[in-house]
């Protein structure tokens, strides 16, 4: 069955054109009308996982299967990361999306690519190996990218826009994770935890769990996708450029928060 473009279909999200994310026009529809035939009070989220969770039973798949299913991902295979051989793996996976322009200026790419620069130091200092994606990748070769090495985490950075209609008037920082994924779920309330320390206003940060996005649904590793705040509104607009380097650090300090190993400060030269 063929798939629409995650990208496309975000875009369209951000525009008001559409309210769903990740679905394929006919899945939708058939969800949609099973709900109008059965008068479900689940949501339209709820009834979809469930047809596929029924899929998933009938085949017996593996992992990459169920993967490209976007089932199963982060059902937390094997355990968390422990000292031992060797210290953790993240992959960094700040947003290729350079059509999403600032309100003062900037994209969405250029942006989240000078907060993962911060928090390289951080990460080197405590002794974390990472990856990066390139500017160049498209979506689904940054996944594949991941899913490819031996990752402990998958951390990416975004930043975030209203729908059309609300432009402008949103703020907040948002950590989302894998609806039933208990260790994304940890880590992004260790996000959202330090980020809270530095946000203006505390109430505005939250952890927010999904099946729809894309990066969520269909990398291996437990997964955390961090709006860091909303770049079509001046106030938060302005406060990450300005804090670039202290959302960095923040992030840094919450990987390793996850990993239970000490923060190191980089050395100056």
């Amino acid at each position: 069955m063929k798939r629409t473009n995650a990208a496309y279909d975000d875009w369209r999200y951000q525009r008001g054109e559409t309210k769903q994310r990740g679905y394929d026009r006919r899945e939708l529809a058939y969800v949609l009308r099973i709900r109008k035939r059965q008068h479900w009070k689940t949501s339209v989220m709820e009834e979809w996982n469930l047809r596929m969770n029924k899929k998933m039973m009938k085949t017996k798949c593996n992992w990459r299967r169920q993967a490209r299913f976007g089932l199963a991902a982060h059902r937390d295979k094997g355990n968390k990361w422990e000292r031992g051989n060797r210290m953790p793996r993240i992959y960094l996976s700040p947003s290729l999306q350079e059509y999403n322009l600032y309100v003062n200026g900037g994209t969405e790419e250029e942006i989240t690519n000078l907060i993962a620069d911060a928090m390289e130091p951080y990460l080197l200092a405590s002794g974390i190996e990472f990856v990066r994606n390139r500017p160049e990748m498209s979506l689904g070769e940054a996944i594949a990218a991941s899913n490819a090495g031996d990752f402990d985490l998958h951390v990416a950075i975004h930043t975030n826009a209203a729908p059309e209609s609300l432009s402008g008037k949103l703020q907040g920082v948002d950590a989302y994770y894998f609806f039933d994924s208990r260790y994304g779920r940890e880590m992004a309330e260790l996000v959202a935890a330090r980020l809270r320390e530095i946000y203006p206003d505390t109430q505005k940060v939250n952890t927010v769990p999904t099946a729809t996005l894309r990066e969520l649904r269909r990398t291996y590793a437990p997964t955390v996708l961090v709006e860091v705040g909303y770049h079509d509104n001046i106030e938060d607009a302005q406060w990450i450029k300005e804090n670039i380097e202290s959302i960095g650090r923040a992030l840094a300090q919450s990987v390793t928060d996850y990993f239970g190993i000490p923060f190191q400060e980089p050395m100056i030269e």
